[in-house]
């Protein structure tokens, strides 16, 4: 069940946008004929398989691969030194394609063969003789942080090239530290003297993966004159093909990126895996190249979310003002650093952007450990920073006897406030989002219905952030049938955004979806966009969009104008047609602007061409400088999640009463399309608060538990049947028709809703999550 709580503007008088339009890709997925990169084959197609490491650490003394290379059906086996000497990463290029000298995780690919068949390929890799000198892995996060730690992973780390843009910052005198961020304002020393109590906690979250349904996919096909073209599923098509073609040594004009329709990916296919591996045996063998991850892979080998130790010190006042906050965050993240160290870094924002505290210090650290890599994942580090905080604030509003509803509407950060980012808040809608809540709290039945359960209600207030600097472009051309067609490279990664893209396409020339038609992500067609991130889609693409609509319009009133008679800026166009403004019936149809050839040739314009708009959207931000107020992101998203709990004193198993959402998206282009986005964070969110841990061996390092059977996601027996969520629309100033991101907001507020909920209902407070039978039971004894 989902309610509306509008706000829009009266006199924006919209007709596709805030309506809930069938999906544009829709038909073709229900019925089985979208295609996925999984779907893409050619004719004399190799098969990949990789050798793996079966340490987590260790040095690589020698890797034969004659055997292999003499099997009838192998055209290509490949190690690290048949790639060019090319590191990559997102601030720090620490990372190569496959181990170089040293293996760094279970599982690391040292060498991969490209053959006849996947079999052929399985079977070579087995001839593969690599020797290993073992070394103690590092695989717990506080020992690989210590100043003296067992080993240090990356001996060269100092020497390594960083990023341009938000470069990390490393730790002298801690060897394995790759990103060390601080944020703050006022003195907290100062507003802990001013406190009547202080609390003082540490959280823990655990490693999970993204597992989306389509594993990481890549297939390379050679096209002649050295050029390229890879389709990947991914979800930052332009950013992956540069950086590929760069470790592959391919000028990047000669490498096209095609992105199919996307089976998932939640952060989890933002940097180059499978494609510059691909794009290498291409290379290698004149013939195309297909990879595809096994399940086992992507839990060993894409990426995840890693595991946090967070500690919260926070003061109050006896009349429940929070004066100051002080908190450290442990990121323990994997062998490389990826996009771990903007993990690092953003997961901040989630510190500073809910409540106004007036003395403020956080401190995190990215570390290097033996594990799989760690990066992006949906909430993109706030998920666990909102745990830990949001559960400390429970507790403190219990110890203080204060509801915790008005705890948090006590201390809230207003429109205006200057943040400890020294970034000055707009569109601030909390307290609005609290409201909503409270009244959906209130009509709970949270009586027990038997002696052999006990019930329970959570909340929480969360944000989160959409990056900048950042940009997006759109091409728009509009076709002589009065059909419009989008050309962008927005990832369509499930979410629905080629739906929303052409609403908005729609609205702009006053004409119907249907008559929209989307080009995909082409690297060789479709302008820039930075990707599907940090939920940035509709409020820059569509920005972009909708500049792309204004400029073919004026190229279009520009032809039509010679035909009328009529000045440019005097014309307005729907329905397929072109007239005086209010004037719709003495126009003409937008195929009467056009000239059309002999021998049913096409239509052609007499001057120009083709009737093409572009434009980009930039959003131009960043960390402002010491004891300057500026702009940080793009905008930010809040809401609330609250539920009830039921947890089975005998067995400590958590049953899901009742799950409230309410968010504020500033105007829904798509409602339909948001609540899907809705339910399915809370439904991701459901899974890493009670379910969901990769399990590493504290002695070897091996994931133990790299498989479905193993590692456990909610399944429709773990769902509620109904989520109660509230789209709150208020406007934001500078969004799309007032529209912003909510793909990752629901999510972050799972978890700490979740364990303030059972907290309530059990009387103790669990501090690591997820929530397992195990440790509820443990604590009801």
């Amino acid at each position: 069940m989902t309610e509306t709580y509008s706000n829009d503007n009266p006199e924006e008088l919209l007709s596709v946008v805030g309506e809930s339009v069938v999906r544009e890709d829709g038909f073709e997925k229900l019925t089985g004929n979208a295609e996925y990169a999984y779907d893409v084959e050619f004719p004399n197609m190799l098969w990949t398989s990789f050798v793996k490491s079966p340490y987590a650490h260790a040095r690589i003394e020698d890797i034969d691969t004659s055997a292999a290379e003499e099997l009838d059906g192998v055209h290509a086996v490949l190690t690290q030194d048949d790639f060019p000497d090319e590191r990559f990463g997102d601030g720090l290029l620490d990372q190569t394609v496959l181990a170089d000298e040293k293996v760094l995780f279970e599982g690391h690919y040292v060498a991969v063969v490209a053959a006849e068949s996947r079999r052929l390929a399985d079977e070579a890799t087995q001839l593969v003789d690599v020797e290993y000198d073992q070394l103690e892995p590092v695989v717990d996060g506080e020992e690989a942080f210590k100043t003296d730690p067992p080993e240090v992973i990356h001996p060269d780390l100092f020497e390594y090239e960083t990023s341009d843009v938000l470069p990390p910052t490393l730790v002298e005198d801690r060897p394995n530290v790759y990103q060390n961020y601080t944020v703050g304002k006022g003195d907290v020393e100062v507003g802990f003297e001013e406190a009547d109590r202080i609390y003082e906690d540490t959280y823990r979250t655990s490693p999970i993966q993204h597992v989306p349904m389509e594993p990481h996919v890549a297939v390379a096909r050679p096209e002649g004159n050295h050029e390229m073209t890879i389709w990947t599923s991914c979800q930052a098509v332009h950013k992956i093909k540069n950086m590929s073609a760069r470790i592959i040594d391919l000028p990047s004009r000669k490498l096209r990126m095609v992105e199919p329709y996307v089976g998932g990916s939640y952060g989890g296919k933002e940097s180059p895996l499978l494609e510059p591996i691909v794009g290498q045996l291409a290379k290698a063998t004149n013939r195309p190249v297909k990879a595809v991850h096994s399940r086992e892979e992507e839990f060993k080998n894409a990426t995840v979310s890693g595991e946090s130790r967070i500690t919260v010190k926070t003061g109050v006042t006896e009349d429940g003002d929070i004066v100051a906050r002080e908190v450290e965050a442990l990121l323990p993240g994997g062998a490389y650093t990826s996009t771990g160290f903007l993990v690092a870094r953003n997961c901040t924002f989630g510190t500073a952007n809910s409540y106004d505290i007036p003395h403020q210090y956080t401190e995190t650290y990215g570390v290097y450990t033996n594990t799989p890599v760690s990066g992006s994942f949906r909430g993109f580090g706030v998920r666990q920073m909102l745990f830990p905080l949001e559960s400390q604030i429970d507790e403190i509003a219990r110890d203080l006897g204060m509801d915790p509803i008005e705890f948090r509407k006590r201390n809230l950060l207003e429109e205006g406030d200057v943040t400890a980012f020294n970034e000055r808040r707009q569109h601030v809608v909390s307290e609005k989002c609290l409201d909503i809540a409270a009244e959906k709290i209130d009509r709970l039945d949270t009586s027990s219905p038997d002696d052999e359960t006990l019930s329970g209600v959570g909340i929480a207030l969360v944000n989160k952030h959409s990056l900048a600097p950042t940009a997006s472009s759109a091409t728009v051309k509009v076709h002589p049938d009065g059909s419009v067609e989008l050309r962008y490279s927005s990832d369509e990664i499930g979410q629905g955004n080629t739906t929303a893209m052409s609403q908005i396409v729609a609205e702009e020339f006053s004409i119907d979806v249907e008559d929209v038609e989307i080009v995909r992500a082409d690297t060789d067609v479709t302008p820039f966009d930075q990707g599907s991130i940090s939920s940035r889609s509709t409020f820059n693409m569509g920005h972009a969009a909708r500049l792309a609509c204004d400029d073919a319009k004026e190229e279009l009133f520009e032809q039509a104008a010679d035909v009328l008679e009529i000045p440019p800026e005097e014309l307005e166009t729907s329905d397929g047609r072109v007239y005086p403004e209010g004037d719709l019936d003495h126009g003409i149809e937008i195929e009467d602007v056009f000239t059309k050839a002999i021998y049913e040739s096409g239509y052609f314009l007499q001057e120009g061409g083709e009737i093409i708009g572009k434009d980009t959207w930039v959003m131009e931000a960043g960390d402002p400088e010491e004891g300057e107020i500026g702009r940080v992101n793009s905008f930010y998203s809040e809401g609330i999640v609250a539920t009830q709990l039921r947890i089975d004193k005998r067995t400590g198993a958590v049953d899901i009463e009742d799950l409230i959402g309410v968010f504020d998206v500033g105007k829904a282009i798509n409602p339909k399309l948001v609540e899907e986005q809705v339910i399915g964070a809370l439904s991701m969110g459901i899974g890493s608060a009670l379910y969901e841990k990769m399990e590493y061996d504290p002695e070897t390092g091996r994931t133990i538990n790299a498989n479905y059977s193993d590692y456990k996601i909610p399944t429709f027996h773990e769902h509620p049947m109904d989520i109660d969520s509230v789209v709150l629309e208020e406007s934001h100033p500078e969004g799309p028709y007032g529209a912003k991101g909510i793909g990752e907001v629901p999510i972050v507020g799972v978890a700490p809703a979740f364990a303030n909920a059972v907290r309530d209902a059990i009387g103790t407070r669990l501090h690591e999550i997820p929530l397992t039978p195990e440790n509820i039971h443990r604590q009801l004894d």
